[in-house]
C-alpha cells in the first residue's frame, strides 16, 4: 500500500498557475494607466461558477513571481488563489505621517474604487482578500491592518519599514482591529529590531487580535520573504488539509471537512485533486465500490483533468496487478 501511494504521488501533477492576464487600468486616482498582472489557477477556465479568494501582491515587479511559485508549490495545502500583482513605486505607498503627502491613501482609493471593482466585473472572485507586502510595501500593508481596513481578511507583512516609529505609534492607538496578520522580520539592524519588539509587544497585549510574529535571524532582508510567505500560508491554513483518518473515512466525511472550511473562511472549499486520486486508489483496492463512484463523479464534475487522471489511475492499478480494483473505476 505504501508503494502504491508513494508512486501515485509522483505520477500526477498538481494544478498550476498557468493563465496570466496583463491588464492596464485607466486610473482616475492617478490620472494614468496602472499595470496589473493577474495569475489564474489552471482550474479557473473550466470550474463553472466557482469563486476564488484573491491574493494581492504589492510591488509585483519584484515579488509576484515568487508568490505565484510558492502558491503553486503549496497547492495541496492551501486554497487556490487568484493572484493579483500591482506594480508600484515606493513613494506611492507612503502612509500619512506628520506633514508627508498621503500617497498611501491614494493607493488605497485606487485599490478599493478601481482595481477591486474591475476584478469583480471581470473575474469570479470570492469575498476573501489577502494583502502581501515586503519592506516598504509591508509598511503599507501593516498600516492597513492597524487602521482596521475592511478590504482584506488577511495581512502577510514581511520585514516592514519601522524605523521612523510611525507604525508603533499607530499600533498604540489602534482599537477593534479585525482580520489575521502574520508579521516577520529578518536579520535587520537595531533600527528595525527595536521597533519590531515594541510593535509585537503592543499587538500581543490586544486580546481581540488574531496575530502571529516570526523572526528569521538566519535570513537577509530579501531572502526572508520566501520562508516567511511559506510559514504565513502554513499558519493561516493549518487546518486546510484533512487528516489521513478523515481521508479514508469515506466521501461524506471528507465533504464535511470542506464544508467546515467554507463556514470558517466564507468561500467554497475544494479538495486537492491529487489527494482525491490517491483516495480513489485506496478505496478501489479495498473494494469500496460506492466510494469509488462518489469520488470519481465529484472529480469529473469539478476538475478539468479528472478524466485523464482517473484513466491513468486505472491503467496503473492494472499494471500493478490490482485488476479488480481497476474495474471499479468506471468513466
Amino acid at each position: 500500500m505504501k508503494k502504491l501511494i508513494c508512486l501515485m504521488y509522483f505520477c500526477f501533477m498538481s494544478e498550476a498557475y498557468a493563465v496570466t492576464n496583463i491588464m492596464k487600468i485607466e486610473s482616475s486616482v492617478y490620472n494614468k494607466e496602472k499595470l496589473i498582472q493577474i495569475e489564474l489557477p489552471e482550474s479557473y477556465a473550466s470550474s463553472g461558477e466557482r469563486r476564488y479568494p484573491v491574493m494581492y501582491v504589492l510591488h509585483s515587479q519584484w515579488d509576484l513571481s515568487l508568490v505565484t511559485a510558492i502558491a503553486e508549490t503549496m497547492s495541496a495545502e492551501i486554497p487556490e488563489f487568484i493572484v493579483v500583482g500591482v506594480e508600484g513605486e515606493g513613494s506611492e505607498l507612503h502612509p500619512v505621517n506628520g506633514k508627508k503627502k498621503e500617497s498611501g491613501h491614494e493607493f488605497r482609493r485606487f485599490v478599493e474604487n478601481e482595481l477591486m471593482v474591475h476584478l469583480k466585473r471581470k473575474f469570479r472572485v470570492a469575498h476573501y482578500n489577502v494583502l502581501v507586502g515586503h519592506s516598504n510595501a509591508g509598511r503599507f500593508a501593516l498600516e492597513q491592518f492597524l487602521s482596521n481596513s475592511k478590504l482584506y481578511e488577511d495581512y502577510f507583512v514581511f520585514s516592514p519599514s519601522l524605523e521612523d516609529g510611525y507604525l508603533v505609534d499607530l499600533a498604540k492607538k489602534s482599537k477593534g482591529i479585525n482580520g489575521y496578520a502574520f508579521l516577520s522580520i529578518a536579520n535587520e539592524g537595531e533600527h528595525m529590531q527595536q521597533p519590531f519588539e515594541q510593535l509585537t509587544t503592543i499587538l500581543k497585549n490586544k486580546p481581540e487580535l488574531t496575530f502571529e510574529s516570526r523572526k528569521y535571524p538566519d535570513y537577509s532582508h530579501q531572502s526572508s520573504k520566501t520562508v516567511a510567505l511559506v510559514n504565513a500560508l502554513q499558519s493561516r491554513f493549518k487546518n486546510w488539509v484533512p487528516s489521513d483518518q478523515v481521508k479514508i473515512s469515506g466521501f461524506d466525511k471528507l465533504m464535511k471537512h470542506y464544508q467546515a472550511l467554507e463556514m470558517e473562511f466564507g468561500f467554497k472549499a475544494y479538495p486537492d485533486m491529487n489527494s482525491l486520486i490517491r483516495i480513489v486508489g485506496y478505496s478501489a483496492i479495498n473494494g469500496k465500490e460506492k466510494e469509488v463512484g462518489k469520488f470519481s463523479q465529484f472529480m469529473l464534475n469539478h476538475y478539468p483533468s479528472a478524466s485523464d487522471s482517473l484513466l491513468k489511475l486505472r491503467d496503473y492499478l492494472s499494471a500493478e496487478g490490482f485488476n479488480e480494483a481497476a474495474k471499479l473505476i468506471v468513466l
